[in-house]
């Protein structure tokens, strides 16, 4: 199965790194701020469960899952990552 990769998100400065995870996509960002944040896309993330190809993102910078927004269209995780400047 190959995901298709989202440019917007390869083109950020905050990007890290992107890797296979669930038979989807994970992207990992470093923002100004500090944060660590993962945006996933996978068959049992918070927004893509029937396909609907949207993203969850979770702030994993300690490690730990404390909170995670689900449902997010790339323009809205690019709106998270500006305002994490």
């Amino acid at each position: 199965m190959s995901v298709e990769l989202e440019q917007v998100f390869l083109d950020r400065d905050e990007y890290i790194e992107h890797k296979p995870l669930f038979g989807g996509i994970q992207y990992i960002f470093k923002t100004g701020t500090g944060k660590k944040l993962s945006v996933v896309r996978h068959e049992f993330s918070h927004g893509n469960e029937c396909g609907e190809g949207l993203y969850e993102l979770a702030d994993i910078t300690d490690r730990s899952i404390d909170i995670v927004q689900g449902y997010l269209a790339p323009e809205r995780v690019i709106e998270i990552l500006e305002e994490e400047r």
